[in-house]
């Protein structure tokens, strides 16, 4: 799980056990400790490379996924060259294909009124007109936008690979773990009341009752 901050706002890890917070605006994360990463790792997220400064731990997602905090943005309003070429490429672009002209206007539009209450834009939903091949339309913007693009099926594969398979095996723990307490504890009073019947079990036991009905 990757998760963008800002060096000294809130939402960046609280407590490290090793290196140091964020000061760089950019290229530079802090990861949890269970993730593996050592101080001074480069780790290479989308097409640049950050370089761990500082290990937390237990900064983690719900479903118990390791987390990476890189740096998420320029200070103030100030602007990158990669944010320029974002912008740039939300615009109109010339020489583009053409299943990238008929939804670019559209796209463009929607991110400019994303940007008017908000500087950052997480996720686009493109719904996909009668015809087209979502495959087609992925790999056109991944290729065109430079954008990482999944389909209804890749989006389910990773829901269900990873938030709820790994939900779904902490519920089977917890149900191992009820399972054996209540198998105790039945047991336990199933002693109890067999230790206070002694007397009974011996009177069914000298007039020859069966063992299945004692049992019973």
């Amino acid at each position: 799980m990757v998760v963008g901050i800002q060096p000294g706002e809130p939402g960046e890890p609280r407590y490290l056990i090793a290196g140091r917070q964020i000061e760089r605006t950019h290229y530079e994360a802090v990861a949890d400790a269970s993730t593996g990463f050592q101080l001074g790792e480069r780790v290479r997220i989308r097409r640049h490379d950050y370089t761990v400064v500082g290990l937390t731990r237990r900064m983690v997602s719900l479903a118990a996924i390791d987390g990476v905090h890189p740096a998420a943005r320029c200070p103030g309003g100030a602007v990158s060259q990669g944010q320029r070429r974002h912008r740039q490429r939300t615009g109109a672009g010339a020489g583009q294909s053409g299943v990238e002209s008929a939804w670019n206007a559209g796209l463009a539009e929607t991110v400019s009124r994303s940007q008017e209450t908000s500087r950052m834009v997480n996720a686009v939903l493109v719904q996909i007109a009668p015809g087209w091949a979502a495959d087609e339309v992925a790999e056109t913007i991944r290729r065109w936008k430079r954008l990482q693009a999944y389909t209804v099926p890749q989006m389910e594969e990773i829901l269900i690979a990873k938030l709820i398979a790994t939900s779904a095996r902490q519920i089977a723990v917890f149900l191992m773990i009820l399972a054996v307490v209540s198998a105790a504890i039945v047991s336990f009073i199933i002693y109890t009341m067999t230790l206070g019947k002694l007397r009974e079990i011996a009177v069914l036991k000298l007039i020859g009752a069966r063992d299945r009905t004692i049992a019973g």
